[in-house]
């Protein structure tokens, strides 16, 4: 017999409920151990009745000890202890989510120690209910659960997780309720380790170099006379067209680093003129490089329209990841609307907000090729030297820095009982930590989830990109033709690998951390973040098209009045026309999956396979369209002087917002209230801390790196 009107799992859970709450009454009635336990008894299943049931468990005896002691004389750790019977048992997803006090938890320490229990809990019932007609229920039930449990502080979590799962919970004639923890997680200090202490040391030192080149600029240079032209941006730039602009590594060639070109500006009289000592010392005025990274004047022939996309680009990864590090083991309070999510049409905007980052691979090809090719023009040669090494240069300070911050200050921020997930795996970290310095991390380890910096794939993907470019841009340079087929050759390749490893596992292409669709075709989304989403092989396909896009540009820039009229209005209709549905079917195309629509296992190859490439053509279009003056009211917006500034902060954003967002998150007592409007508000503080954030570390250890590295080498190289 079945009740059609609540689902099996509610059913089910809804006899746990009552048969639990039969068994305690029934409980109540038997001769009690002590006058304690009885009053524990008479009021509710959990948690008493576990903790005592394993005191039968074979424990050392300093826990059992201890265990017996605390449900004798310490009420205020059973109540600090989660309640697993709480509300919302009936829902689609039950509520299995009890996290309990920890503040009143960790005031009973020394004797107390707060513990996060992720597993299951698995019942067994065999239960006839008092309904008319009676009905009789045999079922073995598995419900997830997660628990916040106070316990002594004698007992270790192996022990408790062994205990827990050798003896039943509740075991009688109508229910027996085993635990089965998979993970037990005590809540403990991060301890300030040699590389804490090494860092915080590095971060001093760097503050007081920082605090006398600024004293020393305000005190000394500024004081020496009238003021000179310095005509440099913060990237030391004068314009987007520079006879070294590749040799100097042009920081337009990278949109997470890109410092757009500003008017000339005036700088203390001296600054360029002193002794290189003097000179290396004011790269690390923060005066000087305030007034560049906050200049918001543009210099004229300048491409504005990339800021506009820059800024989005890096906003939209914000977001995505806000919603991302809910599903990273946040415990939420209503399971099931969070799951539906991608129900909703404008969901796939997040679900499928990886295509963000395909932005950025699109811009960096195009930039890569446009610069490196007027560069060749003008002088047919490129330092190549100089092209590499300031590109190592531009991005490793920073890079490290953070990675430093990341494993050693980060984990100091908070605590609670998510703040492990915080504090991490330091073997890992200090296991592979030089794959990320060696731009190699998204080959090495084969997992992402062993990545020291897991979202730092990105930078591996484009730096190995931008080694293997030079080639490419030489073929088109010296034989075009040629040059463009080997491009499309490779484009052609990668969506041919990406389509085998596709159908060989089966993956789904509404896959998105774990939000699949019942009905799709199974895949294992952490071998799909393995094997697809962070290699290079997957990723290079919006980068060789933003590499074409770029070449087109270098060819057709010295007639643009005549290439602009070639575009016509027709012309221009649809190619608008077409980049609009490249790419609304690319960012919504997955909506059908979750509306009954089951796509076969081609059509999931095709979408996975070619949206990449299909994105980055329909963003260069926009690019181009921009550039040859036919970008209209879109290219007013995002050439707007607003985007200038968050533009240069964009690649300190990178790589800072991660740790803000799960500052907040695991610093969270209670169960995250998820709502659209509630993670609105989370989106638009973490962007607003992150921001703040990184114009520090770029005012601390990106401009001065730059001012450096022209002290040191020179500006002519």
């Amino acid at each position: 017999m079945r009740r059609p009107s609540v689902p099996v799992s509610a059913a089910a859970l809804t006899v746990v409920v009552a048969a639990v709450t039969l068994a305690t009454a029934s409980a109540a009635a038997a001769p009690p151990a002590s006058a304690e336990l009885a009053a524990l008894n008479q009021g509710a299943f959990w948690p008493s009745s576990p903790f005592e049931s394993i005191l039968e468990a074979d424990l050392a005896p300093s826990c059992g000890a201890a265990l017996l002691e605390m449900l004798t004389q310490h009420p205020k750790m059973i109540d600090a202890t989660g309640k697993l019977l709480n509300s919302g048992l009936l829902k689609t997803v039950p509520n299995t989510v009890s996290m309990g006090d920890y503040a009143e938890c960790v005031a009973e320490a020394p004797f107390a120690k707060y513990c996060f229990v992720r597993g299951a809990v698995y019942a067994s019932v065999n239960a006839t209910l008092p309904t008319k007609p009676k009905y009789h229920l045999e079922r073995n039930i598995t419900a997830p659960v997660q628990w916040g449990a106070c316990v002594p502080s004698a007992c270790s979590a192996d022990e408790l997780s062994a205990a827990f799962a050798s003896v039943p919970v509740r075991d009688g004639n109508t229910l027996r309720i085993y635990a089965s923890p998979s993970a037990i997680i005590c809540a403990h200090a991060t301890p300030w380790t040699g590389g804490v202490k090494a860092t915080i040391a590095v971060m001093a030192l760097l503050a007081a170099l920082l605090l006398a080149a600024s004293l020393y600029d305000i005190l000394v240079v500024r004081r020496r006379g009238a003021p000179v032209d310095d005509g440099a941006d913060l990237a030391g730039e004068k314009g987007s067209v520079n006879q070294d602009a590749v040799g100097r590594g042009d920081d337009e060639s990278r949109p997470l680093l890109q410092q757009p070109a500003l008017a000339p500006r005036r700088r203390p009289a001296g600054q360029g003129e002193g002794s290189k000592a003097e000179r290396a010392l004011m790269s690390f005025s923060v005066p000087y490089n305030a007034g560049r990274l906050f200049n918001t004047t543009v210099a004229a022939g300048q491409m504005g329209c990339l800021n506009g996309l820059r800024t989005l680009s890096m906003q939209w990864v914000v977001l995505g990841h806000c919603y991302y590090w809910l599903l990273l083991g946040v415990p939420l309070d209503d399971y099931g609307t969070f799951l539906h999510k991608p129900k909703q049409f404008m969901f796939q905007f997040i679900s499928n907000g990886m295509f963000s980052v395909d932005s950025f691979f699109t811009i960096s090809g195009f930039l890569v090729a446009l610069l490196t090719l007027r560069v060749l023009k003008k002088d047919g040669t490129v330092k190549w030297g100089m092209f590499y090494f300031h590109r190592y240069w531009r991005l490793t300070p920073l890079y490290g820095f953070s990675l430093l911050i990341f494993v050693h200050i980060s984990p100091l921020l908070g605590s609670g009982p998510l703040w492990y997930m915080a504090q991490g795996s330091p073997q890992t970290v200090y296991k592979y930590w030089w794959t990320n310095l060696l731009y190699i991390n998204n080959l090495y380890p084969n997992k992402m989830a062993e990545e020291a910096m897991g979202w730092a794939w990105y930078l591996a993907n484009d730096m190995q990109f931008y080694w293997i470019s030079p080639i490419l841009l030489l073929l088109i340079h010296k034989v075009p033709r040629v040059g463009v087929a080997v491009v499309m050759s490779l484009l052609a390749a990668s969506i041919g690998v990406v389509a085998g490893i596709a159908y060989h596992h089966k993956y789904a292409a509404n896959s998105f951390v774990g939000l699949a669709d019942p009905g799709a075709a199974p895949a294992d989304q952490g071998t799909m973040s393995d094997l697809l989403y962070v290699k290079p092989y997957a990723r290079i396909q919006p980068y060789l098209v933003g590499l074409l896009a770029g070449a087109f540009m270098a060819h057709v820039e010295q007639d643009l009045v005549v290439v602009r009229r070639r575009f016509s209005l027709p012309i221009r209709l649809v190619g608008w026309a077409l980049c609009a549905f490249l790419m609304i079917s690319s960012l919504f195309g997955t909506y059908s999956q979750f509306h009954g629509h089951r796509w076969s296992l081609a059509e999931n190859v095709f979408y996975i396979a070619t949206t990449r490439a299909v994105w980055g053509l329909g963003l260069s279009w926009i690019i181009l369209m921009c550039l040859l003056g036919h970008g209209g009211l879109l290219n007013t917006f995002l050439a707007h002087p607003i985007w200038t500034i968050p533009s240069r902060l964009s690649f300190a954003v990178y790589m800072m917002h991660p740790i803000v967002i799960g500052t907040y998150y695991f610093n969270l007592r209670y169960a995250y209230e998820y709502s659209d409007l509630n993670t609105a508000f989370v989106f638009i503080s973490v962007l607003l801390c992150t921001y703040a954030v990184a114009a520090v570390l770029s005012l601390a250890v990106e401009s001065p790196m730059i001012g450096l590295e022209k002290v040191l080498i020179g500006k002519h190289r």
